[in-house]
């Protein structure tokens, strides 16, 4: 079972088609279990190239990314990408109703769990709020063994 104590150390990175060009040098960052994390920057800083190293997108040039002690490259990339949550800075959403975006995200909502989310979310914007309360409802997690 996966905790979750996600540890990137000393992590550098470079974009292949950059020639090389580090995006990070020597990147350090503890996320206990359960924990949220900002990445808070300048433009062009790493910010998401950290989330894509985390996402396993790219790995490291050098340094690594641990979960529980365990290296990421060592893990299965679709297996991990259910494992953790990213909230970007400018949400994508499709040309469909709010409902239809829910079910893409979460194939496994049902009807109820999707208006549920909508409900939630509404009620968040509507306060005023940008961070969901801890009675926020939670859609299912995909099974697709």
């Amino acid at each position: 079972a996966c905790k979750g104590a996600l540890q990137l150390r000393d992590v550098s990175f470079a974009y292949p088609d950059t020639g090389g060009a580090p995006v990070l040098r020597s990147f350090s960052l503890d996320a206990p279990p359960g924990s949220i994390v900002a990445l808070v920057g300048a433009s062009g800083a790493g910010k998401s190239t950290v989330a894509r190293l985390i996402e396993r997108f790219y790995d490291p040039t050098a340094g690594a990314l641990t979960v529980d002690g365990e290296k990421l490259t060592a893990l299965d990339p679709a297996w991990w990408r259910k494992q953790v949550a990213l909230v970007a800075q400018e949400p994508v959403l499709f040309a469909a109703s709010v409902k239809e975006n829910i079910a893409y995200g979460v194939a496994a909502a049902t009807d109820d769990d999707q208006e549920d989310i909508s409900v939630h979310a509404w009620r968040s914007v509507s306060s005023g709020s940008s961070r969901p309360s801890a009675g926020a409802p939670r859609a299912p997690a995909r099974d697709q063994a």
